[in-house]
């Protein structure tokens, strides 16, 4: 039998991306797809090694374990090490369960594959039913630290550099930073270096705000490192709008 070793590295690189895709579901996370192809590009070559000479134990179990929790790391970084190892456990899991369905089923790896469609698509409509309108968010900033009743809008999909943005008006900002806060003068509540200036689209229009690099949101007890609080007080109705990956 001839293998083809341009097939194989396909195989297990779309395989990958599968399973990445239903951890980064499971997450709540969006990074650039860049770092979705690196890291399924990891699993491809790792498949490869078992034809090379000298190289097959790189093959063995151990190794894979490795790559599965660096493969982890570089779609979920900046991460907690606890969270790598969570994360790179389910993913684990669920390609020891996958692959075990396609062996017990006899498919061949196509329809392997195709199998992971269904279960990212029911993950999602699982995740937008389930997720309340409101939730508890606390935002963190140095030692400032304030509490709201978010707003979830599924449709704010607005990131910086794949960290997520909330949206906020006037009472929020003066809550963090005191009544004279002015977002025209940011800098003087706030170091400069954490000041981001974020594009957005909506409803045909097209703009940027300025918003500030949090430490953290924490909301309905999950945390998001380097969320961005943006200004937006434009017909703004909610005092907080969170963004749609914080399900």
């Amino acid at each position: 039998m001839v293998v083809y070793a341009d097939v194989i590295f396909l195989t297990n690189f779309l395989f990958d991306t599968g399973i990445l895709l239903i951890l980064l579901k499971i997450s709540s996370k969006r990074i650039p797809v860049l770092r979705l192809i690196l890291s399924a590009c990891m699993g491809g070559i790792q498949s490869l090694f078992v034809f090379v000479p000298y190289f097959q134990i790189l093959c063995l179990p151990p190794a894979r374990f490795a790559a599965a929790f660096l493969m982890t790391l570089i779609v979920l970084y900046p991460c907690s090490a606890y969270e790598v190892f969570r994360s790179g456990t389910v993913f684990l899991a669920a390609a020891f369960a996958f692959s075990g369905a396609i062996n017990f089923f006899r498919l061949n790896a196509t329809w392997g594959i195709v199998m992971l469609a269904p279960v990212y698509l029911l993950l999602s409509f699982a995740k937008r039913t389930s997720s309340r309108k409101y939730k508890e968010a606390t935002l963190i900033y140095g030692d400032k630290e304030v509490t709201f009743d978010g707003f979830y809008d599924s449709g704010n999909m607005m990131d910086y550099n794949g960290a997520p943005v909330i949206l906020a008006g006037d009472k929020v900002f003066k809550r963090m930073f005191g009544n004279g806060f002015s977002i025209k003068a940011a800098a003087e509540w706030a170091d400069v270096r954490d000041l981001r200036i974020v594009p957005y689209t909506a409803l045909g229009k097209e703009g940027a705000v300025i918003g500030i690099r949090l430490d953290r949101a924490v909301v309905a007890g999950k945390s998001y490192e380097n969320a961005v609080l943006a200004y937006f007080d434009d017909n703004f109705n909610e005092d907080l709008i969170l963004n749609g990956i914080m399900t």
